[in-house]
């Protein structure tokens, strides 16, 4: 490949890494694309991850570590992190996974006019073995242009995107209830356009440990610690969520919209949805999604039926007003907090 091409920045962050930290860096480090900086910060790993760091970068001059004098947690570390690049491209990078050599080259290639572009990834399970599926098994993969395609659901994932710099103006700081590269897809929408590949480009490993288990193999073991809430636990996470959306509508009201219908557009989806609250009826907020509706909800694999039938039970049917005791909603808080 020609070495006059832009250089990226590859961004990892680590924590008690040590079991999978070798085989990544060893893909990253066998790239095809020719110019690479690999920018990583250590979040105070109580393992043996930090040696493994510095050995490597005292082979690899294109290395640079940085370690946290406290553990921040992986959102805003990865925010450091991303604050400390050169690049005028930005990957990131999981600590645990594996990419195929010609990952970077081909994502390079896809950009094109695009401020972001990711790809589809094959899951592998602890020991590297294929679980035969992909992403796109999980969720429909959305390129285009509209920010509404991810407002509700999301299919970008960190260890796919290959992105602009532009990008880092507008993306920070994240909302500490959303993942963070949910976020970065979504910012990445308002500005400009999203390209897709349809290609398995990463090893993505499920494990017990990873923060985002994309099988919900957690969410199996969370059922079991949370059975005895029954109907409560239900009531907890849709107002749960019904908040952190809220939430996360007045965040991405602070960025630069493409045009004014768009920003209207958000501006009345979040009025419709606050005043929802303690409404059993919203006229308001069905005509914002039902003409939407196909591309709301395009990650998601249920039928158009059922994403009808979601509209109208959120417009008509679901209320947000009804309030867990604080212990309650403290013990519930315990158990998802668990390790």
């Amino acid at each position: 490949m020609n070495k006059d091409v832009p250089l990226i920045s590859v961004v990892m962050c680590t924590y008690n890494g040590e079991k999978y930290l070798r085989t990544q860096l060893d893909s990253i480090l066998q790239q095809t694309y020719p110019r690479l900086e690999i920018v990583i910060v250590d979040d105070v790993s109580k393992d043996s991850t930090w040696e493994i760091l510095t050995s490597y970068q005292q082979k690899h001059q294109n290395i640079q570590l940085y370690r946290n004098e406290q553990n921040l947690g992986y959102i805003k570390n990865f925010e450091l992190a991303l604050q400390k690049t050169t690049g005028e491209l930005i990957a990131i990078s999981d600590q645990d996974d594996i990419w195929e050599l010609t990952k970077l080259e081909l994502a390079y290639n896809a950009l094109g006019d695009a401020i972001l572009v990711y790809h589809d990834s094959a899951l592998i399970d602890q020991e590297a073995r294929p679980l035969h599926k992909k992403i796109s098994d999980i969720a429909n993969m959305y390129e285009g242009d509209d920010f509404r395609a991810l407002l509700f659901h999301n299919c970008v994932s960190g260890h796919s995107m290959l992105f602009r710099r532009a990008l880092l103006q507008h993306i920070f700081p994240f909302p500490a209830n959303m993942f963070y590269d949910w976020w970065i897809a979504l910012i990445a929408l308002m500005q400009d356009k999203i390209h897709y590949i349809p290609q398995c480009l990463v090893q993505y490993r499920q494990h017990q440990s990873n923060v985002t288990n994309i099988q919900g193999s957690k969410g199996d073991e969370l059922k079991k610690k949370l059975r005895k809430f029954k109907q409560k636990y239900r009531i907890y996470k849709k107002t749960k969520e019904h908040l952190d959306r809220i939430v996360v509508l007045e965040c991405l009201l602070q960025a630069p919209f493409k045009t004014e219908k768009d920003k209207k557009y958000l501006l009345d989806l979040l009025k419709a949805l606050q005043e929802k609250g303690n409404r059993p009826f919203s006229w308001k907020l069905f005509p914002l999604l039902m003409p939407y509706v196909k591309t709301v909800f395009f990650p998601s694999k249920a039928s158009l039926f059922d994403k009808t039938k979601y509209v109208f039970k959120l417009a008509f049917f679901r209320r947000y007003d009804i309030r867990l005791s604080p212990e309650e909603t403290a013990e519930i808080e315990q158990i998802l907090n668990e390790k």
